[in-house]
């Protein structure tokens, strides 16, 4: 955390005889900061702000927006301490100011940090816009409750689209037991609903507890074909234990992949040794040599993080055109399905998104670059019910269920327990999954209270996790 600085400033523009100086103090006032300003002859406005060095950075990136009236056309400031100048306080002033004004992009924000030469610049920089934000929010918070509460008193029979208004902006750590319990009558603060939280809190609660999570003992691919066998679900034929790249021997009609994987990264169909795919970027080798060679460079860039590869059956869509199978990701909270993401790898990779309902529905997340959206097969109601067949199996509220599309036949994939674009989703898909989230947690825990057994889960456990392990999982 930054020290107390003090900084004057000079505001030119139309900043005269508009409430400038006013607006000053009681920002000043809000944010907790000392302040002093006057007019000057030129009509130009200079005052003096001194505080902790967060707080300050936030007032002045707040002077270029100032009350309705005015316009700020410059600003000039002088920094003033034991220190003198700071340039990683200015670039953070500068940067919340582009950010408050609405014109932070890329571009900008590189040419700012430029002149950043170490960990330490970019951690003192974090540190301040942090504090920013936190003071920001809590000032917002305040006055939405403020202004609310006031409309509320001042036009009652319209309580409805006032609150309507003021709850999405009070964030969830300032809610009150006031807001909760007028919540509760109106719609049950749906903007409270949130994936990513849900999903982070998750990981929060095993590091804190020590336990780990149930669904990710079927994270590993070896171990979720175990337990899918005991539900009695396709999956594809493993040949032969995980091996180091250069053990690999030339097959025909097998997929090798990283043990330990993701995101099709380090995939390859293998239709013969000169017809080999690379779903990933849409590239074909020629001969097995090559492969390998893709290989070593995915392991030299870290992109494949153990020299692990499995070798497993090809899963085709179309036998007879050889065509790789289309990917349906279910998105499964404790037997309901919320989305269904549909892939194909050929000609290019596209893909669509699906409610449960089988309506197509846009969630933020689009695979193709050029935003060409797929078309889409959808699924049928049989493959909706093993999808939810399966989550039901596993004592957790989330579950990505991973199928190839064989025909009409899914054939199982993989377990993602935490999909890594699962902060992607656009703010209403992130709200309408946190529904879902909380629901499959409340119906888990009834379900449990009820000493639903979990038989195949159970015995998969005991059959991959002895002893202590065991004791490990326990909800």
């Amino acid at each position: 955390m930054s020290n107390s600085v003090t900084i004057v400033f000079t505001l030119k523009g139309k900043v005269q005889g508009v409430g400038f100086r006013a607006y000053i103090r009681r920002l000043a006032a809000d944010i907790g900061v000392e302040v002093t300003v006057h007019n000057e002859d030129d009509g130009s406005l200079v005052g003096e702000v001194s505080g902790n060095a967060a707080a300050v950075e936030a007032m002045m990136s707040l002077l270029w927006k100032g009350p309705r009236r005015a316009f700020v056309a410059k600003v000039e400031f002088e920094r003033r301490g034991e220190q003198g100048i700071d340039l990683i306080d200015k670039r953070a002033t500068e940067l919340l100011a582009l950010a408050h004004l609405g014109r932070l992009d890329a571009t900008r924000a590189t040419k700012r940090l430029r002149a950043l030469r170490s960990a330490q610049d970019y951690v003192k920089l974090l540190s301040i816009i942090q504090e920013s934000r936190k003071r920001f929010d809590a000032v917002i918070g305040r006055v939405i409750q403020d202004i609310g509460s006031k409309a509320l008193k001042l036009f009652p029979e319209d309580r409805q689209s006032i609150r309507k208004v003021c709850l999405p902006g009070i964030r969830a750590h300032n809610v009150t037991h006031a807001v909760l319990s007028k919540g509760d009558r109106f719609e049950g603060l749906p903007y409270l609903s949130c994936f990513r939280t849900s999903v982070a809190l998750r990981t929060r609660m095993s590091r804190v507890s020590g336990i780990k999570r149930p669904e990710f003992l079927v994270n590993n691919k070896l171990a979720a074909y175990k337990f899918v066998d005991l539900l009695g679900v396709r999956r594809p034929k493993v040949f032969g234990e995980p091996c180091p790249h250069k053990e690999l021997e030339p097959m025909e009609g097998i997929v090798i992949k990283p043990a330990q994987g993701e995101a099709t990264i380090g995939v390859f169909l293998v239709y013969s040794e000169r017809e080999i795919y690379e779903p990933k970027r849409g590239v074909r080798f020629s001969s097995w040599g090559d492969m390998l060679a893709r290989m070593e460079t995915l392991l030299a860039r870290k992109q494949v993080k153990r020299d692990a590869w499995l070798k497993e059956e090809l899963i085709l869509g179309d036998c007879v055109q050889q065509t790789p199978a289309d990917d349906l990701k279910f998105l499964c909270f404790y037997g309901k399905v919320a989305l269904v993401r549909e892939i194909v790898r050929l000609p290019k990779t596209r893909d669509c998104w699906w409610t449960g309902e089988g309506k197509k529905v846009v969630t933020g997340q689009v695979l193709s670059k050029d935003g060409d959206i797929l078309e889409g097969r959808g699924f049928t109601g049989s493959q909706l019910e093993l999808a939810r067949r399966v989550s039901l199996a596993i004592p957790a509220p989330f579950m990505r269920i991973d199928f190839l599309r064989c025909g009409d036949e899914l054939v199982f994939g993989e377990f993602t327990p935490r999909p890594g674009s699962f902060a992607k989703f656009d703010d209403e898909t992130n709200r309408y999954l946190g529904d879902y989230y909380l629901d499959a947690e409340a119906r888990l825990t009834r379900d449990l209270l009820n000493d639903k057994k979990f038989d195949e889960f159970l015995e998969f456990v005991r059959s991959e996790h002895q002893g202590g392990q065991r004791e490990n999982w326990r909800i």
